[in-house]
């Protein structure tokens, strides 16, 4: 994987703060086998990174459908219910647009609270602090 530096812009105004790009290498893989590498993928960059703030005993292990691997992810059921629909949206845009070609990214974000207009009422902002982009085509 390439790692590299990004920058997420602001409103005017608004500070800039520099995150961090992992560019995977382009993944060569035939049409029926997209959904599972992205599973593959996606859950072991998700468990990596948010190992530290869940109890290690809500994760398991899934064995692949197609390749002979396995993979920790974690026993819940609203993180795979939205891995499932990225993948899905994922693969139906390739579909409809009849592209062999496409990216995923994922990121992760900092929730701050930062000072309204005047000081009056706060406003949440999400400040990216790393991205993940896994580019496929299909051979």
């Amino acid at each position: 994987r390439k790692r590299t530096g990004g920058r997420v812009r602001g409103r005017a105004g608004a500070r800039l703060m520099n995150y961090e790009h992992c560019q995977l290498e382009e993944l060569e893989v035939e049409h029926f086998q997209v959904k599972e590498v992205l599973r593959c993928l996606l859950h072991s960059i998700l468990y990596q990174r948010i190992l530290g703030a869940t109890p290690s005993n809500r994760h398991r292990e899934e064995e692949s459908t197609l390749f002979e691997i396995s993979y920790l992810c974690f026993d819940d059921e609203s993180v795979r219910t939205t891995v499932e629909e990225r993948i899905d949206a994922f693969a139906k845009s390739l579909d409809r647009a009849n592209e062999a070609r496409g990216q995923v990214d994922l990121s992760f974000f900092e929730r701050r609270q930062r000072k309204g207009l005047l000081g009056l009422h706060n406003v949440e902002e999400r400040v990216c602090w790393e991205r993940w982009s896994v580019c496929a085509w299909e051979g």
